[in-house]
């Protein structure tokens, strides 16, 4: 703007106010295309100077060029006719007028070049209907006063390079059919009157258009489509909108509000979109700012706001459908500022919006539905953060708000319905808050559904606070937790939760004062904080069967906590414990789809705490805490038993209580072990089934701690089947004589294995490794190719029969009553103590590779010992014996080859008496080998010859060459060779 401009447009604005009363009749322009300031073509021959009015009416132009400055009256452009004015560029350029019309009722032209100045005071364009007033202005300066842009007929305003516009009030589409438009390229438009801002109305009654790109515009207050009928729209490109007061697009007629390609809109008032006629507003990477905005203000109103891309900040609130019907979406990763939220504020009003792409953060509370019907849509990219929010404020409220994705994070409050009815519901996407509250108070109905979609209370979900009650449906893999959870608050409140094929974290889920029902199926409750909890009641309260395991069923994970659930648990569905830490039951449920342990501990005092239905153990702990018996039959009760392939599953009791399995049937499944007792837990595990019992080759028993007690057959039928039976060091077998011949078929550990009281009671054992005691009045019997090791202190009653591969003894057997039988194919060895032992067809095999057995008696009936013999006597096998007695003619030995050495002479056997004379023994070792047997007082010992064995005819020669002292040797070696 040339410099001096200010100056001259005030001065001009006075004279305009003063004179407009003083224009007199127009002076008429006869020329063609010609010089404004020739006289000739002027209808007085003369320039028109002063207040003469000035008509150009004949289809002429009228140019003004150079440095000439001009001052008349009135100034019509088109009246009835045409009429052009060219106004040249230069900053001495001018014309300054009374009133100007361009297109009064006819077409009027005004172009204004670069650096020139109108002056004028009211300014009218396209004046009467059916009239058209163009304007055209590059790089130039206008200063009306009030200006009517399409006042009755049709006016296009253009303004570019940086012209400026300079009036008071402006009207753009001013009468009922009328149509104004201004076009503004890189200008400005300033509506003010001695520096105080004035207004600018697009669209009074008819049709008015501002388009700005790169442009500002700066008013007291902007209004749009003002009266009904009117239709306004302004658009700005870029540039600034600058407005002191308050914007209304939409006041009675129909307006928009375009901003796009960072244009910017700041407003000092309130912003009406819809105030009571409609209103859209729509934004494109742009900002507005303003303290407060209305989406349909009014009742009758409808309103539209779309804010894609840029920011909007209104410091005070955001209003969508305040009295009347209004949309609000945010997109394109947008930014909206807001205090306090609101959609649907009053009765009878409706308010959306629509969260899809963007964030909004929001001070305090946003309300969905007040008074009116509110809905609050939340997008995949949307997010909110605000301090609460509440939805069905008040009793004729009825607020819904709906995710398909986005988040929403409350610092404080969520209530789905306070006053009124509300829904939440979710497909998607994140919600979070301190408190929650469905079904605040009053005649309030609060429904929740969460699908595939996370909820996070960070205190107590209260479903049912007062009034009508609260429902909360969790579904489709929905993620819900919070501190507690309370259903049915206050006296004669309801409420209901459901989770269905979703995850529930909380510590505990609580019945209050009123009535609550939870339900689930294929859910998983999670025990919220782990570890750090501690015996919370985790289901608590509620009536028989208003806590329901559905079809799905239940899984439990404590995970490292300790909780209890002391509500029956009801239903066809079955419950799982996972997760380390303890869950207890401790009441009698009457849910039917069984009991699965994968992790963990579960803890029972009662004995229908389980229900009906299978019951499986994986990597987990079934506990009485209580005595409990978990019985069944075919049509009631815990039909089976299981523990998982590849897992273990532990039964234990607390010290001086008793679990007793009393299932109809019992399973071990391939590569499982059955695990009874743990650290602490040494009370009784009573193995009692009354069907069928059944277990692959691999599955194995660990008797960990306490004691396994046999109430029937069905212990033996594992223990005969199982890869290996483990009874620990302070842990007890105990088969009270339910003993037949399936015995143990391999057994390891420290523990105590008892047989029972019966002395015809046998325990056959196939192989092993056992340094424990095996008490009890039965018997021992080794059968099965294996090998059996015992070392420790045994203490029952009957004798030891080995019928098939090798016992060794390192421990001690010396406490039974009966002797040790050793029957064909089979051996006794080990360097322990023995009581008597029978040979009786089978081998003794003192040590181990080298070492001493100790027995009482020797009843040799059939059978050889076998002795390793080493370099020297202390490296070599020997048996400690309290009487040899032998019941046959021949002994024999044979003797293995531990790097023995010829001439050595070895202790076989230390005895206190022997029945079998010297001659009667025998070895069977074959060519290549001599030696002597001898008595060494009370030893027998064999002395290695260093002669080899020779051929037959060779033999006669030496026995006869020989001395009398090795005929014992020669006898002793025909003896051999006969029997071999």
């Amino acid at each position: 703007m040339p410099a001096g401009w200010p100056l001259r447009v005030l001065a001009l604005a006075a004279t305009f106010s003063m004179t407009l009363a003083q224009a007199r009749a127009d002076v008429t322009w006869i020329g063609g295309v010609g010089n404004y300031g020739d006289g000739a073509n002027w209808s007085g021959g003369g320039v028109p100077m002063g207040s003469e009015s000035i008509l150009i009416n004949n289809g002429g132009t009228a140019q003004i060029a150079g440095s000439n400055s001009f001052s008349v009256g009135n100034v019509t452009l088109g009246s009835g006719g045409a009429g052009t004015l060219e106004i040249g560029s230069g900053v001495n350029t001018e014309l300054d007028a009374n009133e100007f019309y361009v297109g009064r009722q006819g077409a009027g032209t005004l172009t204004i070049g670069s650096e020139a100045l109108l002056g004028a005071g009211d300014f009218w364009a396209g004046y009467a209907a059916g009239a058209t007033g163009t304007v055209n202005a590059s790089g130039a300066y206008l200063s009306p006063f009030t200006v009517y842009l399409g006042y009755g007929g049709n006016a296009t305003v253009t303004l570019e390079n940086g012209s400026t516009l300079q009036s008071t009030t402006g009207y753009v589409g001013y009468s009922s059919g009328s149509h104004g438009i201004v076009n503004l390229t890189n200008s400005t438009w300033k509506a003010e009157n001695q520096g105080n801002p004035r207004d600018v109305t697009v669209g009074v009654s008819g049709w008015g258009e501002v388009h700005a790109t790169t442009s500002q515009l700066s008013v007291d207050n902007l209004l749009i489509a003002a009266n009904i009928g009117s239709v306004g729209d302004l658009s700005a490109s870029g540039g600034v909108l600058t407005i002191e007061q308050d914007l209304t697009v939409g006041s009675a007629g129909t307006g928009t509000l375009t901003l796009t390609n960072s244009a910017s809109a700041q407003i000092g008032g309130t912003v009406s979109i819809g105030a009571s006629g409609n209103g859209t507003l729509e934004t494109t990477n742009a900002t507005l700012n303003a303290p407060d905005l209305f989406v349909a203000q009014n009742a009758g109103s409808t309103g539209s706001a779309t804010v894609a891309g840029g920011a909007m900040t209104l410091t005070g609130e955001l209003h969508v459908g305040a009295s009347g019907a209004g949309t609000f979406t945010l997109e394109g990763g947008a930014a909206l500022n807001t205090d306090k939220g609101n959609m649907g504020f009053a009765s009878g009003s409706t308010g959306t919006i629509n969260v899809l792409d963007g964030t909004w953060t929001n001070t305090q509370a946003i309300f969905v539905g007040a008074s009116g019907e509110g809905t609050l849509n939340i997008g995949s990219q949307g997010v909110i953060h605000s301090e609460s929010g509440y939805i069905s404020q008040e009793a004729i409220g009825e607020g819904k708000v709906n995710f398909t994705g986005g988040s929403w994070f409350m610092s404080n409050t969520l209530a789905v319905g306070v006053n009124g009815n509300a829904e939440l519901s979710m497909t998607g996407g994140e919600i979070s808050s301190k408190w929650s509250q469905v079904g605040l108070s009053g005649h309030s109905t609060g429904v929740v559904k969460v699908a595939n979609s996370t909820w996070t209370t960070g205190q107590t979900l209260t479903i049912g606070v007062e009034g009508n009650g609260g429902e909360f449906y969790a579904s489709n893999g929905a993620n819900v937790t919070a501190g507690a959870i309370e259903l049915g608050a206050s006296a004669n409140v309801t409420g209901l939760l459901s989770v269905v094929d979703s995850t529930l974290t909380t510590v505990n889920i609580l019945q209050g004062g009123g009535s609550g029902t939870v339900s689930f199926s294929g859910a998983q409750l999670k025990l919220r904080g782990g570890s750090s909890v501690v015996d919370t009641l985790l289901i608590d309260g509620f009536a028989a069967d208003a806590a329901v395991l559905g079809a799905g069923g239940l899984t439990i994970d404590t995970q490292g906590g300790n909780a209890q659930i002391p509500t029956i648990l009801s239903g066809a569905g079955g419950l799982t414990k996972a997760g380390a830490g303890r869950l207890r039951l401790t009441t009698a449920n009457t849910y039917q789809g069984g009991t699965k342990i994968t992790g963990g501990l579960l803890e029972l005092t009662n004995s229908a705490a389980l229900g009906t239905g299978d019951v499986a153990l994986g990597s987990g702990e079934l506990r009485a805490i209580d005595a409990v018996t978990l019985s069944g039959d075919l049509n009631d009760g815990i039909q089976l038993i299981s523990v998982t392939a590849g897992q273990t599953g532990v039964f234990s009791a607390a010290p001086n209580q008793t679990l007793t399995l009393a299932p109809l049937d019992f399973l071990l499944v391939d590569g499982s072990t059955m695990q009874v007792g743990s650290s602490g837990q040494t009370g009784d595990v009573v193995f009692a089934p009354t069907g069928a019992v059944a277990l692959p080759g691999d599955a194995s028993l660990n008797v960990a701690a306490g004691t396994l007690v046999a109430e029937n057959s069905g212990l033996e039928f594992i223990t005969s089947i199982a890869s290996a039976t483990t009874v620990a060091s302070g842990a007890t077998l105990d088969f009270q004589d339910h003993l037949a011949t399936g015995g143990v078929n391999a057994l390891f550990g420290e523990g105590t294995v008892n047989t029972g009281t019966a002395f015809s009671t046998m325990l056959i054992v196939n192989s092993g490794n056992f340094a424990g005691n095996i008490a009890g009045n039965g018997g021992l019997v080794k059968e099965s190719s294996g090998v059996l090791t015992l070392s420790g202190q045994t203490a029952f009653i009957g004798g030891t029969t080995v019928n098939a591969g090798t016992l060794l003894v390192n421990g001690s057997l010396s406490f039974g009553l009966g002797s040790a039988w050793v029957n064909p194919s089979a051996t006794l060895g080990g360097s322990g103590i023995v009581g008597d032992v029978a040979l009786n067809g089978g081998t003794l095999s003192p040590g181990n590779s080298a070492g001493t057995l100790t027995v009482a008696d020797l009843l040799w009936t059939s059978g050889a010992l076998v002795f390793d013999l080493g370099p020297t006597p202390a490296q070599s096998d020997l048996l400690d014996a309290v009487q040899l007695e032998g019941f046959s003619t021949s002994y024999a030995f044979t003797f293995v080859n531990r790097d023995w050495r010829v001439g050595t002479t070895y202790d076989l056997i230390k005895f206190d008496a022997s029945t079998i004379p010297i001659d009667a023994f025998t070895y069977t070792n074959g060519n290549g080998f001599d030696g002597v047997f001898s008595y060494n007082n009370n030893v027998l010992q064999f002395t290695i010859n260093v002669a080899a064995i020779p051929e037959p005819g060779t033999l006669v020669l030496l026995m006869l060459a020989g001395v009398p002292a090795a005929m014992h040797r020669a006898r002793s070696r025909w003896a051999y060779r006969q029997s071999y």
